[in-house]
């Protein structure tokens, strides 16, 4: 939000809230103004957007605006708000879920090391943001036993 108390419109996107800044990258909780949809927007996004089960899918790049728009499942949360708190049966349902999704990735010569502010997760389903961002370039498996100790 702005000082006057507006929020702040990013093309056809509300920025509603950061999720997250890693380096240059800035994540938003965004909202479609045209459909009112959930959104992800990561702004400062480079690298190569990559499409795949357990990933966000690319709704739009804002190339003037250096930002990627992704899909926001209805009802998913980051995984961040589980921090501590998750059960031990969805959480390895989160953990196994992601190491395909890494493994995958890792097979395509792509190594991402997710944060619980990208993660989205809805029950037992768990999708990652990011995808391919070089800001979240690491070793995945360092980020998986990290996610799943927090």
């Amino acid at each position: 939000m702005n000082i006057l108390g507006e929020m702040e419109v990013l093309g056809n996107y509300w920025l509603r809230r950061i999720l997250a800044r890693i380096g240059t990258l800035t994540a938003y909780e965004g909202q479609d103004t045209r459909t009112g949809m959930p959104v992800l927007i990561l702004k400062g996004a480079e690298g190569k957007p990559l499409e795949g089960e357990g990933l966000l899918a690319l709704l739009e790049t804002l190339p003037e605006e250096g930002a990627w728009v992704l899909e926001w499942p209805l009802g998913a949360v980051p995984m961040v708000q589980y921090l501590g708190v998750a059960d031990p049966e969805r959480l390895a349902h989160w953990v196994e879920a992601l190491a395909r999704v890494l493994w995958r990735l890792g097979r395509e010569g792509v190594e991402v090391a997710p944060v619980p502010e990208l993660c989205l997760v809805k029950g037992k389903r768990v999708w990652l943001g990011g995808r391919a961002v070089e800001a979240l370039s690491g070793v995945p498996e360092k980020a998986l036993v990290a996610l799943a100790r927090a």
